[in-house]
């Protein structure tokens, strides 16, 4: 990551993220057993989420939430705006930015099961 796919020559670069749609999904994201996972395998995170959709209540912080940004503030990442991540990537990757067709596949594959999973999710939680 950051990858160019030369079928789609109108778009420079393309770049993997989780999504977090909620809340719910934002503190499921980043427990600390997957940043544990994640920092023990040097990996990194790009994390889309909208901070206006169940965050607060009343002008108060979810206790989930704030467990989560504290327990991440106590570790030691770099905590960077996405530009600044993915120029830093292709730098450490090299000149060659291709993503061979079966990873591509893959990630395909994987996003669509995640969309199915996140929506069934989300009805079970409004039911």
């Amino acid at each position: 990551m950051p990858y160019h796919d030369p079928s789609r020559p109108h778009v420079r670069w393309w770049f993997s993220a989780a999504d977090a749609e909620d809340c719910d999904e934002f503190v499921a994201q980043v427990t600390p057993e997957r940043v544990d996972q994640l920092e023990s395998e040097g990996g990194v995170c790009i994390l889309a989420t909208h901070l206006g959709k169940g965050y607060t209540t009343n002008g108060v912080v979810d206790a989930r939430v704030d467990a989560a940004i504290r327990d991440l503030g106590r570790r030691n990442g770099w905590f960077v705006p996405v530009g600044p991540l993915l120029t830093w990537l292709r730098a450490q990757r090299g000149a060659d930015m291709s993503l061979p067709g079966a990873e591509w596949r893959r990630m395909q594959w994987r996003w669509a099961f995640d969309l199915l999973t996140r929506k069934l999710a989300r009805r079970r939680r409004a039911a």
